[in-house]
């Protein structure tokens, strides 16, 4: 007979690291819309071509429609749907061994 055998603190210690993952990732997106005006627009018309260049493109990386502060919106959903299922499976196992508990007493463990 083939089985399998879960590590239910494995997976909570799985999704203890994803939280901490996610309030790192909450505090980049923080800081994310400050890329947007890191590089200032260029006041010397010698500099004008690559500085005003270089602002739109920090503009563009910082826009929340593509740029970083999308990127990482997406990875927190991610890890949001990740955690999500950890949680489900955590819960699904649990109430198993409840079941057998109930049902066969505590030598089902």
């Amino acid at each position: 007979m083939q089985s399998f055998q879960t590590e239910i603190e494995a997976m909570r210690d799985a999704q203890r690291r994803l939280a901490d993952y996610r309030t790192n990732l909450e505090r980049y997106l923080g800081h994310a819309p400050v890329l947007k005006h890191s590089v200032p627009k260029s006041t010397a018309s010698i500099h004008d071509p690559v500085a005003d260049k270089l602002h739109e493109v920090f503009a563009h990386r910082a826009d929340a429609h593509g740029g970083v502060h999308q990127v990482l919106d997406d990875y927190l959903r991610e890890l949001d749907n990740i955690q999500f299922a950890i949680r489900i499976s955590i819960d699904a196992y649990d109430q198993a061994e409840r079941d057998a508990i109930a049902r066969y007493g505590k030598e089902a463990r």
